[in-house]
């Protein structure tokens, strides 16, 4: 299952959104994805 996540706080990184994940399940992969263009992230868990 792959998660799409948006909105999360632009200061946190893929270990801290990984644990966060991990109290659910175990967690493959994890990136944050940042479109400096639009200065927006775009937060993707795997």
């Amino acid at each position: 299952m792959k998660l799409f996540v948006k909105n999360l706080d632009k200061d946190i990184n893929e270990m801290q959104l990984e644990g966060l994940f991990a109290q659910y399940g175990k967690v493959v992969d994890t990136k944050i994805v940042i479109k400096l263009s639009l200065n927006k992230h775009f937060n993707f868990s795997f």
